[in-house]
């Protein structure tokens, strides 16, 4: 897990190079602002799975069993059965298979490195052979897809791994190749080991460009050198004091959807790719505020004209075996209970535990729920679609019917 005493780490490597004035803004956001590092339920549950990968690389005799008798915790999150099945043992598996594709034989877990005193972080896996070196990172979220290719996270380890000494043991040249491994068990992803090459000479002209934006960075003051983008997201300045958002709102406004739905030519002209970049960045933001007034009315402060409420309550039985019970006696088992077969995701984290031979092929098929929206630097391959003057058709008469 990335280490966040650390200034400039491996986490906000993209931040810093697509945004370097992000760093005077967060230093703002948390002196005049109050802003504090915190935590959610998801950061939680991630930093517990980490710790749970890691226990098991140091500890090599213990079992997955004896993980779930220890009890892993981390704040609330804790370890079950299911959370085992479905990311911890997965991604030992994908360790496994990255040290057998590369024939490592030195492979170290959570390694430390700094190239200076605010530069460095901790590597989730780091492992070497005589002609390669491999970074690699878990990631256990189900929202956003991490892929190994380009990675400036991974480059950023990597390079603090060769600065600080880390394959002193081995001879390395410019050409040696360098493997950016991600390590995600989710089932939006058709596999959980993801692997990108490069080279050691890639890696040092990655680190000679860090630290100009570092420098860059380091000389900027609150509203300088700033740019957003999907590097927004987790910035402490987002939804608090940074003035990229009133630009970016008053460009949103300005950018109103042609008036005419049927008017093909005038959507054709209009600068989507703009637009939705703006979407993406200031929804972002509405996020963080969202959230930062959430985290102040829980806390007692007042947020004028708004309070917060209690979530629309679900019934739920006190006692599920004792209301069954009474249940059957009225109506019958049949009739108060369901029985329903199991997704093939949930049958294949049943079978990680049973190790049976199972041939599901003929029973599988993927079928997509519809279509979404994607960066062009998305790894799916993009549709072909026509009929657009169909589509603005419907999409006048669904105004209409809104109106």
């Amino acid at each position: 897990m990335e280490d966040f005493h650390y200034k400039y780490g491996g986490s906000t490597a993209t931040r810093t190079m697509k945004c370097p004035g992000w760093a005077a803004m967060a230093d703002d956001a948390k002196k005049n602002h109050g802003v504090v590092d915190s935590s959610s339920e998801f950061a939680d549950e991630g930093t517990m799975l980490h710790n749970c990968c890691e226990t098991l690389e140091l500890e090599p005799d213990l079992t997955f069993d004896d993980l779930l008798e220890r009890g892993m915790k981390y704040n609330n999150a804790v370890l079950t059965e299911d959370l085992l099945h479905s990311k911890v043992i997965p991604a030992m598996e994908a360790l496994e298979e990255l040290v057998s594709e590369y024939n490592l034989d030195v492979v170290e877990a959570e390694r430390q490195c700094n190239v200076s005193h605010n530069i460095g972080g901790t590597t989730d896996i780091s492992g070497s052979s005589p002609d390669v070196i491999v970074t690699g990172d878990y990631k256990f979220g189900d929202g956003n897809m991490v892929f190994a290719e380009d990675n400036n996270q991974l480059k950023f380890y990597s390079w603090n791994l060769i600065e600080t000494g880390a394959f002193d043991h081995m001879e390395l040249f410019a050409d040696t190749k360098v493997a950016l491994a991600i390590i995600q068990p989710s089932d939006r992803r058709d596999n959980t080991l993801d692997v990108w090459e490069t080279t050691v000479e890639e890696i040092d002209k990655f680190g000679d460009e860090f630290i100009q934006f570092v420098e860059i960075a380091e000389a900027s003051k609150p509203g300088e050198n700033l740019c957003s983008g999907g590097h927004c997201q987790y910035c402490p300045a987002n939804g608090v004091n940074c003035t990229q958002r009133e630009d970016e709102a008053a460009e949103a406004l300005s950018m109103l959807l042609p008036k005419d739905k049927d008017d093909v030519e005038a959507h054709e002209e209009y600068d989507f790719e703009r637009a939705l970049e703006l979407a993406s960045s200031l929804g972002n933001w509405i996020t963080a505020v969202q959230a930062r007034a959430h985290a102040l009315l829980e806390g007692g402060f007042k947020v004028e004209g708004w309070k917060l409420v209690e979530k629309r309550a679900t019934r739920k039985w006190v006692d599920e075996e004792k209301a069954g019970n009474y249940l059957q006696r009225k109506f019958g088992h049949k009739q108060v209970y369901t029985q329903k077969l199991l997704t093939p995701a949930k049958i294949d984290e049943l079978n990680k535990k049973e190790k049976l031979t199972l041939r599901l092929d003929k029973h599988v098929h993927k079928v997509s729920t519809g279509t979404t929206l994607a960066r062009a630097s998305d790894k799916r391959e993009a549709l072909e679609c026509h009929n657009t003057a169909e589509v603005l058709s419907q999409l006048g008469t669904e105004g209409d019917k809104e109106e």
